[in-house]
């Protein structure tokens, strides 16, 4: 993915983190590094907050107490980028099956972001 507006942290996220776990399953998986991810890979997306990480924050953020996410648009994931309709409640894991608990976990969790995510667009 090409990045021509910096106003779209979410999608630099979202594309960081798909790339370090595939580089991740190309070697030896490693889940205590795949778990440092958390903070750059998605985990629901909602009506109110977009996608949010597995600290229910922004893609990318992890400090910090309560979030409101009406300062967060730029964490969104952009119209180009969704396959279709976009859910508004979703959520991609859950504590059975987080992608940092197995190699069969992270690669069925890279196939959901293929099929929600346009991964070539430029925004």
């Amino acid at each position: 993915m090409k990045y021509e507006n910096p106003e779209y942290l979410g999608s630099m996220y979202l594309h960081a983190g798909r790339h370090a776990l595939k580089k991740m399953l190309k070697g030896r998986f490693k889940h205590e590094e795949v778990r440092k991810l958390r903070m750059m890979l998605p985990y629901h997306i909602t009506e109110e907050a977009g996608i949010v990480n597995r600290f229910y924050k922004p893609m990318g953020e992890r400090e910090g107490g309560y979030v409101t996410y009406d300062g967060y648009a730029q964490y969104r994931i952009p119209e180009a980028m969704w396959k279709g309709e976009r859910p508004t409640d979703y959520w991609l894991f859950n504590d059975g099956c987080p992608p940092w608990m197995s190699r069969e976990h992270a690669e069925n969790y890279l196939k959901l972001l293929d099929e929600l995510f346009e991964f070539e667009v430029v925004v």
